[in-house]
């Protein structure tokens, strides 16, 4: 049976830009390098809708009811306008991660859990964070966290931590987890391009 690897990031601190950076992922042994996932197998990749259209929100956001869906759903564009699509960007990495059967995004946050669960909801992210694998690290600390998520999926994994704060990548170094910085556009695009080539 094939080891497996696990890719961990820790990052979203109370500020939705940066939620949409802390993510996890896991992959096997079977090579070297390492993934911000878990890797098995590979399945074809899901479509996941651009953030700024209707479609990519109908699900997460019906109960906002049609009149505030639509006020948000304007604001979202408005902020993709603002940030230069740094949702979308950050979503292309995160689909391509969650369309490999042998991967898995986590996130772990500062942000308190029910929070965090409605930011991910609002933005269009329960696709790619299912609600089992969103940690808060409010009262406990990432490194704690990070701690859960290896008594989770073991050790013989590979985590690979992708954020922007000094606390994951502390957390990151104790435990021996490589850490991908995310602080610009760019280092979203790098993610994403070495994801396609399956450089992780």
């Amino acid at each position: 049976m094939d080891q497996t690897k696990v890719g961990l990031s820790g990052s979203a601190k109370n500020n939705d830009r940066r939620d949409q950076k802390g993510r996890t992922a896991v992959r096997p042994e079977s090579r070297e390098r390492a993934c911000p996932a878990a890797r098995l197998r590979r399945r074809p990749c899901g479509a996941l809708p651009a953030p700024s259209s209707r479609a990519a929100c109908s699900r997460d956001t019906r109960l906002l009811g049609p009149a505030k869906r639509e006020a948000w759903l304007q604001l979202r564009a408005e902020i993709e306008a603002l940030t230069d699509s740094w949702l979308t960007l950050a979503l292309k990495a995160l689909t391509l991660i969650h369309s490999r059967t042998n991967c898995v995004n986590i996130l772990v946050t500062t942000t308190q859990l029910i929070p965090a669960l409605a930011k991910v909801l609002l933005y269009g992210l329960g696709i790619v964070f299912p609600i089992e694998n969103i940690y808060s690290a409010t009262k406990i600390g990432k490194e704690s966290c990070f701690e859960r998520i290896i008594q989770r999926f073991g050790r013989k994994v590979v985590y690979v931590v992708i954020g922007d704060g000094v606390e994951e990548e502390q957390a990151a170094k104790k435990h021996a987890m490589p850490f991908w910085r995310i602080s610009s556009h760019s280092d979203l695009m790098a993610l994403h391009h070495a994801l396609e080539l399956e450089y992780l």
